[in-house]
C-alpha cells in the first residue's frame, strides 16, 4: 500500500511512502544489522564551540537512491493506475530504496556515514567535523569561507564519485545561529532553542492529549519524545 506524510522539517511537502507494516516485509527484515544510535543532538552540541559556524544540507532522494538487491524485489510490488485517463491498474516494482521499508535508514547509515564519509576524508575532501542525522548533514567551522569552501568541494566530490547528490539549492550556508534537526544552535551563546513553530504545535498536541480518555502506545511514545525535546 501506498501513501505520502508531510516531511518533519517541511511540512508543505510530502514524502511517498510505502507501508511494510501491512505487507509483514518489516516484520520479517531481521534488524540486528541495521540498528545504529541517532546521536547527532549530542555531536552538535560538543563540536560547536564558541564563535564557530554551521553549514547544513541534505542529501537529495537518500533512500531512492540506493538499489535494492533482486531477491528482495518481489516485496516491492505495488498496483497503481499508470494515468489518470486509465480505469484498470497496472503492476509496478520499486528497484530502489522507498520510505517505509524498516531496514533502509540503517542501510543508508552503512553507505553514506560508514562508506562516502571516510572515502572523502580519505580523498582530503573532507577534513572538517560532519554530523549526519539520516539524510540530515551539518558541517562545522571556525569561519563562513573556510566551511563554505570545503562542503562545496564536498558536495562536488560525492556526486562525482559516488553518484550522491545533494539539495544544494535549499542548503544553509554557514551561520553561527543555524536551524539544524529542529533546533536553532547559537555559537555565539551556546544555546539550543527549539523553533518557534514546532513549540506551539507541541504544545497544542500535550494539550489535546492531556485531555484524551486514552492513547495508543505510538502516541504516549511520539509525545514522550516531543516532551524530551
Amino acid at each position: 500500500p501506498m501513501g505520502a506524510v508531510p516531511k518533519p522539517l517541511e511540512p508543505s511537502e510530502m514524502r511517498p511512502t510505502s507501508d511494510h507494516s501491512r505487507t509483514r516485509f518489516n516484520s520479517f527484515t531481521s534488524m540486528a544489522l541495521f540498528r545504529h544510535a541517532l546521536t547527532a543532538y549530542k555531536d552538535v552540541a560538543y563540536l560547536l564551540r564558541k564563535g564557530f559556524v554551521m553549514y547544513v544540507t541534505d542529501v537529495e532522494a537518500a533512500f531512492p537512491m540506493l538499489p535494492l538487491a533482486p531477491c528482495i524485489w518481489m516485496f516491492f510490488m505495488f498496483k497503481f493506475f499508470a494515468d489518470d485517463d486509465t480505469a484498470t491498474e497496472s503492476l509496478f516494482m520499486h528497484i530502489f530504496g522507498d520510505f517505509g521499508a524498516a531496514g533502509l535508514p540503517g542501510t543508508f547509515k552503512m553507505f553514506f556515514v560508514d562508506c562516502v564519509i571516510p572515502m572523502a576524508r580519505y580523498a582530503l575532501r573532507l577534513v572538517l567535523p560532519i554530523v549526519v542525522y539520516v539524510d540530515d548533514v551539518a558541517m562545522i567551522g571556525r569561519t563562513e569561507s573556510e566551511t563554505d569552501g570545503e562542503m562545496a568541494r564536498f558536495q562536488e566530490w560525492c556526486e562525482r564519485v559516488t553518484g550522491t547528490v545533494f539539495k544544494v539549492l535549499k542548503d544553509k550556508v554557514s551561520s553561527a545561529l543555524q536551524l539544524y534537526v529542529g533546533l536553532w544552535w547559537d555559537s555565539a551563546t551556546l544555546t539550543r532553542t527549539l523553533d518557534e513553530n514546532k513549540l506551539v504545535s507541541y504544545l497544542d498536541l500535550l494539550d489535546e492529549y492531556a485531555h484524551a480518555r486514552s492513547l495508543t502506545l505510538r502516541e504516549r511514545r511520539s509525545v514522550g519524545g516531543k516532551m524530551v525535546r
